[in-house]
């Protein structure tokens, strides 16, 4: 997962912990123009001009209009290029977000700590990357781990985890009912069940999530914007992956577009690989 030429620490183990990575990333990013709380309220396309030309004479042209908010108000700044770097692990996927549960019910996003859940009663709903791991975080803690996915197979968890191959029906007021009719009772419920693809500052005159949140449209190998291929680039949409240098190699075929390297595809092949994709 690591960055090119920038190792993780040599003591780390093998599999990480999401706070080695947390740290890792923490020391990638010390040095680099980051404005940290702020929002992006609106990105759109706009006639405007730099206010002081970066040569003199600058020609007229359509540029990104960025507004922000922060603590000291509103900014509005115009940029030629904009990378969109947001993720897609912030707007969360609950389908069990309204419920009659007696007990504590969060989505994985929120999930901090597993000393959070000492000799709790815990059910995960999910069996993914997400809800094995935080499984596997809270045998240590937890009095008893109940892992329900239909992806529940693992041949080999601590005694305290057991696993039910079912989909949940719906929460119940003592914990969740699957769809062959058990009720499993629990002090919390963690669902791990995935994140949506969310643009809140992009209009749909530029970009529309489509295929039940599922495909962000119009873009090109995962990266390019196919009406703006050389000035609107999305960083990490792909959900299977090796994520850091993935990210890498991403920017880097983004940045040969925008600066003339690489040459970009005709009209027609930029709209078309979406279409083979749904195909």
């Amino acid at each position: 997962m690591q960055y090119r030429d920038v190792p993780f620490r040599d003591d780390l183990p093998s599999f990480l912990t999401h706070e080695d990575v947390l740290e890792y990333l923490e020391d990638f990013s010390r040095g680099i123009p980051i404005n940290f709380n702020q929002t992006v309220e609106n990105v759109e396309r706009s006639d405007g001009q730099w206010k002081v030309p970066l040569i003199e004479g600058h020609p007229k042209k359509k540029r990104f209009q960025v507004t922000t908010h922060h603590g000291t108000g509103i900014t509005e700044q115009l940029f030629d290029i904009v990378f969109v770097c947001n993720g897609h692990y912030f707007e969360a996927n609950n389908p069990y977000k309204t419920n009659d549960f007696h007990g504590t019910l969060i989505h994985s996003h929120d999930y901090r700590k597993a000393s959070d859940y000492q000799d709790k009663e815990v059910i995960v709903i999910g069996a993914g990357p997400s809800g094995i791991d935080i499984a596997l975080q809270l045998s240590e803690t937890a009095k008893r781990i109940t892992l329900i996915s239909r992806k529940a197979t693992y041949p080999t968890l601590p005694g305290n985890v057991t696993q039910i191959s079912q989909h949940v029906k719906k929460v119940v007021e003592e914990g969740v009912e699957t769809d062959d009719g058990t009720v499993i009772s629990a002090d919390t419920i963690i669902v791990c069940t995935g994140y949506f693809y969310k643009y809140p500052f992009l209009g749909d005159n530029i970009l529309r999530v489509k295929e039940n949140n599922q495909l962000v449209s119009p873009i090109f190998e995962h990266v390019v914007h196919a009406d703006f291929p050389g000035s609107l680039f999305f960083i990490g949409l792909n959900l299977v992956t090796i994520t850091f240098p993935l990210f890498e190699y991403q920017v880097k075929m983004a940045l040969a577009f925008a600066t003339g390297k690489a040459p970009i595809p005709d009209r027609n092949t930029l709209i078309d690989y979406e279409k083979n994709q749904i195909e």
